[in-house]
């Protein structure tokens, strides 16, 4: 069990949706554009490797934050990367949390450098970033909730009801499902190359 099942409790599922971008290919490492190949260079060996849930997990992520420009923020992977999540060492945490607390489309992450966490304010394809106690400073999670806990404009009035609601039922944000968050990301417009390749 990760260190994220831990914590929210939940059971990894990797069953994809019916109707879900599984039926696509994943892009392989030479399939993949130039300047996606430059901005993933750190990455190469999970992108050459033969796990597609894997692989999906590092390009949907990869195509979310530069959609948002917050890929300059990921460094070197971390070895728990997997099941949706992409654990990697931030080269400017306090960079990171203040790019974030900027902006009006993420909640602003916690001020203790031990437990933080941060969402975007989307009903769909939510970025949302973690930090655990325990793990060294520099470690950060990134993944994508299918169904975000928060809509812009309205987080403050039903914050506490989709609180419990998210804790009744751990597995409601579906990161883990990577061919149903691309179906989404595709949905959304973005990067279809880095996402289904050329």
């Amino acid at each position: 069990m990760s260190t994220d099942d831990k914590h929210t409790g939940t059971t990894p599922t990797a069953a994809p949706e019916a109707g879900s971008s599984q039926r696509l290919a994943v892009p392989r490492w030479a399939e993949l554009l130039a300047v996606h190949q430059a901005a993933l260079r750190r990455w190469q060996e999970v992108l050459t490797g033969p796990d597609d849930s894997l692989r999906l997990t590092v390009l949907t992520l990869y195509v979310k934050l530069e959609h948002l420009g917050l890929w300059g923020f990921v460094g070197e992977p971390v070895e728990s990367t997997g099941g949706g999540r992409l654990e990697f060492r931030c080269p400017d945490v306090p960079g990171l949390k203040q790019a974030l607390r900027m902006r009006e489309d993420f909640t602003s992450p916690e001020d203790s450098p031990k437990d933080w966490s941060c969402r975007e304010l989307r009903k769909r394809g939510s970025l949302h970033f973690k930090h655990f106690s325990g793990w060294t400073d520099e470690v950060v999670q990134a993944h994508i909730d299918k169904e975000g806990l928060y809509l812009k404009g309205w987080r403050n009035l039903f914050l506490p009801i989709q609180a419990v609601l998210h804790l009744l039922d751990a597995r409601a944000n579906g990161y883990t499902d990577v061919f149903g968050i691309r179906d989404i990301l595709l949905a959304q417009g973005l990067d279809p190359v880095a996402l289904r390749g050329r």
